[in-house]
């Protein structure tokens, strides 16, 4: 990765004692809402699940700016479907999410699934906690399949099968096994939220330093939305521009459209609109020439999984934004949770990059609506992301400072 005139080689860069409300109050995108005391299945079909049920409500992302609406999800079925649709999308939440889904597959459709299974056959083993475990480990095979590319779902899914699995060996009940999931995915939110917290506070370091050397404010752009809405709060690269914004060390930021889904108009410019930082909105092709006239200080983006060696795969124009960044030499900082992180995976060859439908490069997205663009049956190539090598990164800001800084 590419050195930042050698300021930095750190481990922690903060000791996590900020107080920024900047950012801080802005909408959830996920909320669980445990099942009311005593409350269990009524009858043999989720569709009888009432407001006493456990729910994950989702900030439908696909209405923003426009109007904030919500989503309550009962099944698993339901939050992968906000999932594939893009109701609720950015990789930490997607996996907190999927944890979520997890929960409420073991609390609202298994004892369904087990009572239908029992009357069919009342000799069955249905109730035996292997069978429980087994088909979890089966339904978060499916959930973590929904996204591919974002390594927390899978993260997270094997977060609560991997104890789960332990648990049934001990021979502990299925009951007992879902009241753990539930809490250890309570607990993988409340982390996200600290470590997209300690993001920030240690990116503000970051800026200031930079900010220092230009004796000013710095001017930011930033690509899709890696913000509040793409985790359980604060957000990654946001949670950086917040911070340092509360310190004096932003003077602006320039946000990229994002095409095709366009997060960064969507929600990006939102998200700092209701947070109060001044932005300027671009489309994407822009890049180049703001850097040019020597506009831009600092890129910061998210991730949606870091490689082995570095290599980053992110929304789809990260890569030649980077590139860019490289030649006008503008610092470009990776901002992720250790959540992002795949070690099993060597370099960016090795990600499965997923293919979107075509739809949303021939139309533009406006609420549930796609307004047309391009000619009905044209041909699409839409992959939703794309891989930028470590050597362009200048390091990956995390939770704990700052990793692969070069010299």
């Amino acid at each position: 990765m590419r050195a930042l005139g050698g300021i930095i080689r750190l481990s922690v860069l903060s000791e996590g004692g900020a107080n920024s409300m900047v950012g801080e109050n802005l909408p959830r995108s996920l909320k669980w809402q445990p099942a009311l005391e005593g409350w269990v299945p009524s009858a043999l079909t989720t569709a009888n699940l009432d407001d006493a049920a456990a729910r994950l409500t989702v900030l439908d992302q696909r209405l923003l700016p426009h109007s904030i609406d919500y989503i309550d999800c009962f099944t698993s079925k339901q939050v992968c479907d906000a999932i594939e649709e893009l109701a609720v999308r950015g990789a930490p939440a997607i996996g907190i999410a999927g944890a979520f889904a997890l929960v409420l597959w073991a609390k609202n459709e298994w004892p369904v699934i087990r009572e239908a299974k029992r009357q069919a056959n009342p000799k069955s083993d249905v109730d035996s906690v292997t069978v429980f475990a087994s088909k979890l480990e089966q339904r978060g095979r499916e959930i973590a399949a929904v996204r591919p590319t974002a390594v927390n779902l899978a993260w997270a899914i094997n977060e609560l099968v991997a104890p789960a699995r332990m648990a049934a060996y001990r021979g502990e009940s299925a009951d007992r096994i879902t009241d753990d999931l539930e809490e250890h995915a309570c607990q993988l939110m409340e982390d996200e939220i600290y470590s997209c917290k300690l993001i920030g506070e240690n990116g503000a370091v970051i800026i200031s330093t930079l900010a220092q050397r230009l004796g000013r404010p710095l001017r930011i752009e930033t690509h899709c939305n890696a913000g509040a809405l793409a985790t359980a709060a604060w957000g990654t690269a946001t949670s950086i521009i917040y911070h340092a914004f509360e310190n004096g060390d932003v003077e602006k930021v320039w946000v990229d459209e994002t095409r095709p889904i366009e997060q960064g108009a969507r929600l990006t410019a939102w998200e700092l609109e209701q947070a109060g930082v001044p932005y300027t909105l671009i489309s994407d092709n822009m890049a180049g020439s703001i850097m040019g006239q020597g506009l831009v200080d600092a890129v910061i983006v998210g991730a949606d999984r870091v490689c082995a060696n570095g290599d980053v795969a992110n929304k789809i124009g990260t890569y030649p934004l980077a590139i860019v960044a490289s030649y006008h030499g503008v610092p470009f900082f990776v901002a992720a949770p250790h959540s992002t992180f795949d070690k099993s995976l060597v370099t960016g060859d090795e990600v499965v990059i997923e293919q979107r439908d075509a739809t949303e490069v021939r139309c533009m997205p406006y609420g549930h609506q796609w307004l047309p663009i391009a000619p009905t049956e044209c041909d699409v190539f839409n992959p939703a992301f794309d891989i930028t090598p470590n050597e362009l990164i200048t390091g990956v800001i995390t939770e704990t400072g700052i990793e692969f800084a070069g010299e």
